[in-house]
């Protein structure tokens, strides 16, 4: 199956962001689209098939409302330390993301190395994550992840 495309249910047409608008205005995004409202034409298999979806940082806020706690993801510019990943559930206020209390390791990996990855996995099987790129600042014990980019992403075979 393609990825890079979308096919979306009954009475919703889809624009050139993969961003759906409902017959009555309203827009959504595939992975608000509960899988049991889509209607397959005969024969053709119903796909939410849109891999990468990027998102606008205005609307990253609306966007972060349709996912649970996510994981920060940091890295270390010291020899032997590896990659770390630990649960977050941040708070978008004035463009910025507060994440309290990562832990001391997430700290001195940012404050080394500002490039952080906050991911949101899919909250259905089969669904979108949440990429957002971002520079952290340490704020005492905290961190502020001012987002760069952010993306809709899931691989092109779990249509």
């Amino acid at each position: 199956m393609p990825g890079g495309w979308c096919r979306p249910p009954t009475g919703v047409q889809r624009d050139a962001r993969c961003l759906w608008t409902r017959a009555r205005g309203e827009e959504i995004f595939p992975h608000q689209v509960r899988k049991d409202l889509l209607s397959p034409r005969p024969g053709r298999a119903v796909s939410l098939a849109c891999v990468s979806i990027p998102v606008a940082l205005d609307d990253l806020a609306s966007t972060l409302a349709d996912f649970g706690p996510g994981y920060l993801l940091t890295v270390s510019v010291r020899e032997g330390v590896g990659p770390k990943a630990v649960s977050v559930r941040p708070r978008l206020a004035d463009g910025v993301l507060h994440l309290a209390g990562p832990g001391r390791g997430s700290v001195a990996n940012a404050s080394e190395y500002a490039a952080v990855t906050l991911l949101f996995p899919p909250v259905a099987e089969g669904g979108h994550s949440l990429i957002v790129d971002g520079t952290a600042t340490a704020d005492g014990e905290d961190l502020r992840v001012t987002p760069t980019s952010a993306i809709l992403h899931r691989p092109a075979d779990h249509g």
